[in-house]
């Protein structure tokens, strides 16, 4: 049986936890598979943050689902960058030959606008 090394929330080590930069360092630096988290926003948007809350990795406050997504727009992670979408997420690691690990302690329908979540991604992707 082979180990298959992850990026938890990306590389926590070297960038924000679940941040674009720390998934884009995990995709350059060898990870097969990277885990991260996700949250609904207020008007039902999946986001890319391990916590229901925002104050402990963003210049946030309160519950992420008490806002929208572009009222999220507002907070930034330690280096500046915005929240992830589920969407951004998808993107950046695009065709990429890593396995992804998506979690949720949210219901997260497998639908969106009756595309399976697979549609949904090649759809962004290509």
């Amino acid at each position: 049986m082979a180990t298959t090394i992850f990026g938890h929330r990306g590389c926590p080590a070297h960038e924000p936890e679940n941040s674009p930069a720390g998934f884009r360092y995990a995709l350059t630096h060898g990870a097969e598979g990277i885990e991260t988290d996700l949250h609904l926003t207020k008007d039902g948007v999946p986001v890319i943050i391990h916590d229901e809350t925002l104050h402990r990795t963003t210049n946030g406050t309160g519950q992420v689902a008490d806002y929208t997504l572009a009222e999220l727009r507002q907070f930034r992670l330690p280096n500046g960058e915005c929240i992830p979408t589920l969407a951004d997420f998808l993107q950046l690691v695009g065709t990429a030959p890593v396995q992804l690990n998506l979690e949720s302690n949210q219901f997260i329908s497998a639908k969106r606008n009756d595309q399976t979540v697979a549609e949904y991604y090649h759809d962004l992707v290509g």
